[in-house]
């Protein structure tokens, strides 16, 4: 995209966020609302004490816009203001007890809804959600007509309803709204046809899946709301095929989640890199090693907005990618820099860094993960971050540099 084409696009989200604006006026939202046209975000701030403030990250709706047809783009911002209005919430247990369902979403994305809530750490409102595998997770919400209602703890309390049968509940729901079976797109690779919001979802229906006919342990892949793949850790070729499926969906949809497959092992979904058995999928690692950085990234953001809120200083360091001009491998990165209270992310590599009095200093060290957790894991206090984050308030002192050392990288 040129400077041009840049200079275009631009224009194009702020007349958007404009007519975003103009609906919520009209649609009666009160208070103040601020656009930042460099997050693509607007921020309302309410007038009820219990809520300061709430974001609304624009791309997602902005994509869902662009790709209606022009005369119904109207529904679009309509549909998105309809989830910004206060909920009339169900009076109660009974009103909920037919639309209460189970939904898959990245595990960040539940971890992020909590850290949107409350000034600090401490007061943040807990959402019901479960993890399904390590990167995904499951949780509740009521199906309504104009919108989804998260389901938080609370709620639970006042329905007199416990975690195990609220999630037992919101299965037999969702199976009710679901077809009897998935579609095969070929022999040992299907998919969920439905388009209606809850397709990823149906990744924790267990019958669904293993009505499944696959080679080897079930493989899934929810590259976005609308679309589960399913096929057979021991079937090369339709784990190729998913791969061009989830990467085809993940840059060309909107909503994206994540492009990390999960295999059911024992019972239990767990993370699974195709590519560290079948070297020629390794388009596979790309993808994990991508989803990773924008989830990082998002949280980031979050956490920098948060501290801010505190007056806290502390830095929250970067998720990064390095990639070989030649070979094309890739490897995920941080930086550790001395005098400076960080949250890091988990990363393949960790640079150390000094600043001096003219600036940025150089590399002291740098180490694979692995390798810093054994030389100075007990400067790292893993935090209840999602994506993880471990809280360092020291630096390696020089014998800990020096045993850490200079690795070669790719």
């Amino acid at each position: 995209m040129n400077w041009w084409e840049k200079l275009e696009e631009k224009s194009r989200r702020e007349r958007f966020a404009q007519k975003v604006i103009q609906a919520l006026r009209v649609a009666g939202i009160k208070g103040s609302i601020d656009y930042d046209a460099e997050k693509f975000q607007i921020t309302l701030l309410r007038e009820r004490e219990s809520v300061d403030h709430m974001q609304m990250n624009l791309p997602n709706v902005y994509a869902d816009y662009l790709a209606a047809p022009k005369p119904n783009r109207w529904r679009v911002i309509e549909r998105f203001i309809r989830g910004t209005r206060e909920f009339e919430m169900p009076k109660g247990f009974d009103e909920v007890r037919d639309h209460l369902v189970v939904r898959v979403r990245p595990r960040c994305y539940y971890t992020m809804l909590q850290l949107r809530f409350g000034k600090d750490r401490t007061q943040r409102r807990a959402v019901v959600h479960q993890p399904l595998g390590e990167h995904l997770a499951v949780g509740l919400a009521i199906d309504r007509k104009d919108g989804l209602i998260e389901v938080f703890s609370d709620m639970l309390t006042d329905w007199n309803l416990t975690v195990e049968e609220a999630f037992a509940l919101g299965r037999v729901n969702l199976r009710r709204m679901s077809p009897s079976s998935l579609t095969a797109l070929g022999p040992g690779l299907y998919c969920s046809p439905r388009g209606d919001n809850h397709d990823a979802s149906r990744l924790a229906l267990d019958d669904l899946v293993r009505d499944c006919e696959v080679k080897g342990d079930y493989v899934a892949m929810v590259p976005n709301r609308d679309t589960l793949l399913i096929t057979g850790a021991d079937d090369p070729y339709n784990l190729g095929a998913m791969l061009h499926v989830g990467e085809k969906m993940l840059r060309g949809k909107p909503r994206p989640m994540s492009g990390i497959p999960v295999r059911l092992r024992n019972g239990v979904w767990e993370s699974f890199a195709p590519d560290e058995i079948y070297p020629e999928l390794r388009q596979f690692r790309y993808l994990r090693v991508q989803s990773e950085t924008q989830d990082y990234a998002e949280q980031k953001e979050l956490l920098d907005a948060s501290h801010a809120r505190q007056e806290k200083n502390i830095f929250v360091a970067t998720h990064s990618v390095l990639q070989h001009k030649e070979t094309g491998e890739i490897c995920s990165y941080t930086f550790w820099g001395d005098g400076l209270e960080s949250l890091l992310p988990r990363a393949e590599i960790v640079f150390f860094m000094r600043a001096n009095e003219e600036g940025p200093g150089g590399v002291l060290a740098n180490a694979y993960w692995d390798r810093v957790c054994d030389v100075v894991g007990h400067r790292m206090k893993a935090t209840d971050d999602y994506p993880p984050r471990y809280f360092a308030d020291t630096f390696p002192d020089e014998d800990e540099l020096q045993r850490l050392g200079k690795q070669e990288i790719l």
